[in-house]
């Protein structure tokens, strides 16, 4: 359920016009409303109606001329500059009375609006309250109502006092407290005719400053705000509620220790609360159609989807008919009228300052989980939703989340991130600080150094360096610190570069070794650059241990060997620490690290006086986790520079390239449309089916191998990786007959497979890709992609490996014709496909695929 959304009001109405906006919100209204139809009549709120002499129920002419940015009697403009104002106003006929809308050209046919007339915040109450309201009696009803209409007073109050939504200077660089004009509608119903109880909060874009002067109101800001002002409506409903009638409440699901839905009434039935959420369901679907998950969908998504699956509006009938339909119809599914009676009268529940601030860290902590800092507005979001069932209300959790803030020892303050206080737990601030720390000596001692003599030796094999390759080998092999760098475009020929570095440290009795994040990644790294490599998983799991486990892990190891040596078996050394001062540590696509991982990885590196090598590139994929640390050590160290893309063999798609990582969207969408390369489609479906339909053209049918998918999340890489096997299917290039399934898969012969977990015995890395050869009962043959290295064969390795599906464990294996780009990171292909549109959409997600030939975009446009 949406509890709290936001939509700019130009989008309501038949045209969107002021007038049209207008009979949306009050042609409907009828004081009658109960027994003879339509809807209340809203009510004016905030300090800008009372100003403006606005009280009581809003007036359709009132109405229409705020939202056109006029005084409530038309007379005077309140929300533009003298500038807009000549614009935006068109005389008729020199009547200046008969102003009308004017609206701008916009490019491609289409117009904009000179004037927003302002966004309809809309505040939803949990399905199990709107179904109490519903079924109760009359004066129950009431009482509901006024609870309901208090909470949204209340949250739209702390809006007013508190978010400084009012404006002054160039850009409204200075914030100001804005008293705002407000029509609040309370409806009873949603479009499917279900009890929903809701209010929508139309904030029209007139807001009064201090010193009596009227600007228009930050939108954006609003915006902003609007995911954190639905659970503090919550709270302060669900206080009310406590308080007035003694409700039981619940909050059961939650996902990884944060609440994953509203609050809801432990006396309603979950049969009803599911009977009468269709359109919930109507918004999943209209989601899943555009390849959104519903669970990860950002407020703005699920308005938009909100808005593409509502019907028309039904007929308005008097709401104490629709009650009693809503009895009946709760009667006819077996339903009793819930008991939700007064069980006692509770008083404000009084947590303790321990509580409280126990759990405002582990919601800073729950934010650390993606991001190495957060704002006040995102940890008071969390904090309500984790406070909603406690008795408290909304404004006081934000009071006392401030004093917190103020007094913890426990969170840090960073002064502003863009226009918005930052802040970060203590531990976050240790782990930075620890990593800057060893940056900082590391940066400072002395490195491995390789003489003039033998690099010169090592650079006369391999005369096919281009000059920035050759000046990079210096750099990583000569440079000054025990940290350096190897920086670049895709394409430039970073592998080749760490090839031949890796020679000269060897030449020179350095060892040599590899790391990454992933197991695809180290692979690569240790097959093409011949860099005996692991994960930096594996790496931290055996420096983190503390002399007690290394200790212990010493008797397991000799204990065994001794058994070994008895049978006349094999043995081996126990393994030692991997770094020492003669030591060099190449770690291959560092943009993907997070502080944590980079940081305990550089500390051990400098205790063992060992020098480390950071390849990749800052503007390409980030970090799942916490922090981005490439991006503060890339410029401080010396790094080789390799900026010519030397892979990709046209000329616009290096350039294309180039722009994406230069931050030039505008320039590179251009390029990439102008060559018929960027598709546009209104849905994700469309482009889905697009998408595969170009795939199918371009050879992806006959070799999938060299034509590859990218996406941004894993559901919609695995319904891209259906829809290119049925094509392969219809195409004769798979054999329908003698399949298998693993989990929600269909395998069939001649597929494409993707592996997600290592299987260390035959070779297996998280991210291998091949395709299946033989399909014989429950065991699959399946022929690597990848072909196996000089030690890998060592180990008894093969290309070609038979695996039984009773081994695969749980999403360990899927069809392998599309991946979401961090899965793919490093990876190259010949084609790629590129399906972007929705929250994730960025510069190193765009940047993040590599192909030889070129790259094809689908976007999808919600509009």
């Amino acid at each position: 359920m949406m509890v709290a959304t936001i939509l700019a009001l130009g989008g309501f109405g038949k045209t969107g016009s002021v007038p049209g906006i207008a009979d949306y919100f009050t042609s409907d209204c009828n004081s009658s409303y109960y027994l003879e139809g339509g809807q209340q009549p809203g009510q004016w709120y905030g300090d800008g109606s009372k100003a403006l002499g606005l009280r009581g129920a809003v007036g359709r002419t009132e109405f229409e001329n705020l939202l056109a940015g006029r005084s409530p009697d038309g007379h005077r403009v309140l929300s533009q500059s003298k500038e807009k104002r000549r614009r935006f106003y068109e005389p008729q006929g020199g009547d200046s009375s008969s102003e009308k809308e004017v609206v701008a050209e916009s490019g491609a046919g289409r117009t904009r609006r000179l004037h927003n007339p302002g966004y309809d915040l809309t505040f939803s109450v949990p399905k199990s309250v709107s179904i109490w309201w519903a079924l109760a009696d009359r004066e129950t009803q009431k009482q509901i109502d006024m609870l309901i209409d208090r909470a949204a007073r209340q949250t739209l109050a702390y809006v007013q006092d508190e978010l400084m939504l009012g404006r002054r200077g160039i850009g409204g660089l200075h914030q100001e407290r804005a008293g705002l004009v407000v029509g609040m509608f309370h409806h009873y119903d949603n479009r499917n005719g279900d009890p929903q109880r809701h209010v929508h909060c139309t904030v029209l874009t007139p807001c009064l400053r201090s010193d009596g002067s009227w600007a228009s109101i930050n939108g954006a800001k609003l915006r902003d705000w609007t995911r954190t002002l639905g659970p503090m409506f919550r709270c302060q409903l669900a206080t009310e509620l406590r308080e007035l009638f003694g409700v039981s409440l619940t909050n059961e699901a939650r996902v990884g220790g944060k609440c994953a839905a509203p609050f809801e009434l432990k006396d309603i039935p979950h049969e009803l609360v599911k009977h009468w959420s269709s359109r919930r369901e109507e918004i999943r679907q209209e989601l899943a159609r555009n390849g959104i998950d519903f669970s990860n969908a950002t407020a703005s998504e699920r308005t938009r989807a909100n808005i593409q699956s509502r019907g028309s509006k039904k007929q308005s009938r008097p709401l104490q008919e629709r009650i009693e339909d809503w009895r009946k119809e709760a009667m006819s599914l077996g339903m009793e009228l819930p008991d939700v009676s007064c069980r006692g009268l509770q008083a404000e529940t009084r947590m303790g300052q321990k509580l409280f601030d126990r759990l405002v860290l582990e919601a800073a902590e729950r934010l650390h989980q993606n991001e190495s800092s957060f704002t006040f507005r995102e940890l008071l979001k969390e904090v309500c939703e984790a406070c909603e069932t406690s008795g408290i209300r909304g404004r006081d959790i934000a009071r006392r989340l401030e004093r917190t803030l103020e007094d913890s020892a426990e969170i840090r303050s960073l002064g502003p991130r863009g226009r918005e206080p930052a802040f970060c737990t203590q531990r976050m601030w240790d782990l930075e600080k620890k990593l800057i720390d060893s940056v900082d000596r590391m940066i400072k001692r002395p490195g491995a150094q390789v003489t003039d003599r033998k690099l010169g030796g090592v650079l006369k094999n391999h005369q096919d360096l281009s000059i920035e390759q050759i000046e990079a080998v210096r750099v990583m092999t000569q440079g000054e610190g025990s940290l350096r760098g190897l920086t670049g475009v895709a394409g430039a020929g970073k592998t080749k570069t760490l090839d031949v570095t890796r020679e000269a440290f060897e030449k020179a009795g350095y060892t040599v070794i590899g790391g990454a994040l992933s197991g695809a990644a180290k692979e690569e790294l240790a097959s093409q650059a011949h860099v005996k490599s692991r994960t930096v998983a594996s790496y931290l799991y055996q420096l983190d241990k503390s002399a007690m486990e290394k200790l212990a892990d010493r008797i397991k190891h000799d204990a065994k060997q001794i058994l070994r040596a008895a049978v006349g078996k094999q043995t081996s050394r126990p393994a030692s620490n991997p770094l020492n001062g003669k030591t060099v540590l190449i770690l291959d696509e560092v943009g993907m690290l997070d502080t944590k991982l980079l940081g305990r990885l550089l500390h051990h590196a400098e205790r063992a006086k060992a020098t480390v090598i950071l390849a990749g590139d800052s503007k390409q994929l980030q970090p799942i986790g916490p922090g981005g640390p490439f991006h503060y050590i890339e410029p401080r160290i010396q790094s080789g520079q390799l900026l010519t893309n030397r892979r990709q063999r046209h000329e616009q798609d290096r350039k294309a390239v180039g722009l994406v990582r230069q931050g030039e969207a505008k320039e590179a969408l251009e390029n990439y449309a102008e060559r018929g390369r960027l598709r546009i489609s209104k849905n994700r479906t469309q482009a889905e089916q697009a998408l595969v339909k170009q795939w199918v053209e371009s050879g992806g049918v006959k070799k999938p191998e060299d034509n590859f998918i990218f996406t941004q999340t894993r559901q919609e890489a695995r319904r891209m990786c259906g829809q290119c096997q049925e094509a392969r299917q219809q195409n004769g290039a798979v054999d329908r007959s003698g399949g298998v399934r693993i989990g929600e898969e269909q395998f069939f012969k001649g597929d494409r497979v993707m592996f997600h977990k290592p299987d260390r015995t035959q070779g297996i890395e998280n991210g291998y890709r091949g395709t299946i050869v033989n399909i014989k009962g429950d065991t699959l043959a399946i022929k690597l992609d990848r072909r196996p290295s000089p030690e890998q064969v060592a180990r008894g390795h093969k290309q070609l490996i038979s695996i039984n599906i009773k081994d695969v464990p749980e999403g360990g294996l899927t069809l392998g014709y599309a991946a979401t780009t961090h899965k793919m990171q490093g990876n190259t292909v010949e084609n790629s496909f590129i399906l972007l549109g929705g929250k994730m959409t960025s510069r190193e997600l765009t940047c993040g695929q590599d192909s030889s030939a070129g790259t094809l975009l689908f976007v999808t446009t919600l509009a």
